[in-house]
């Protein structure tokens, strides 16, 4: 019998759904994730599931995030320091005022990537991925892109 879906309580403290093998364990996996587009973002481009936290607020936050084969961000920074793991996919990261392909390097499943505050970088998926980029991101909140450079949008069709 398969471990069925709930919402922890909230004594716990917990902010995710999935499956909850016992006491103070939620375990969530990419497929069980609540995915939404995130902010402005075109359909089937970015999207992000929140896990723990959020992102925007001065809190601890981590989540699933995708993006889909040929789409990828403009030069952004964050006023705070970054964290991602890849899970699936190959998730292709860049650093600098401007995108330069050829710079720019392939994050496969299990690679860890560090981004310091106030440095930019972009990151996505190539026109010939085969797969979305499945990544979780985590830091500590407000993790608020700025844009570096003359775009006028964070997300880039290429």
């Amino acid at each position: 019998m398969a471990a069925k879906r709930a919402r922890p309580p909230e004594s716990l403290g917990i902010d995710v759904m999935g499956r909850i093998p016992g006491l103070g364990t939620t375990v969530i996996g990419p497929d069980e994730a609540e995915w939404r587009p995130a902010p402005g973002a075109p359909p089937r481009s970015f999207e992000m599931a929140p896990l723990v936290g959020s992102y925007l607020r001065p809190e601890f936050y981590a989540c699933y995030a995708r993006w889909y084969p040929g789409w990828m961000s403009a030069p952004h920074t964050y006023e705070v320091d970054r964290f991602a793991v890849t899970v699936s996919g190959i998730w292709t990261v860049g650093a600098g005022p401007e995108i330069d392909l050829a710079q720019a390097i392939p994050m496969r499943p299990g690679e860890f990537s560090m981004r310091r505050a106030g440095t930019a970088h972009y990151d996505g998926a190539l026109p010939e991925a085969t797969e979305p980029a499945v990544f979780v991101l985590f830091g500590q909140g407000p993790a608020v892109p700025a844009l570096v450079g003359t775009s006028d949008s964070i997300y880039v069709n290429l």
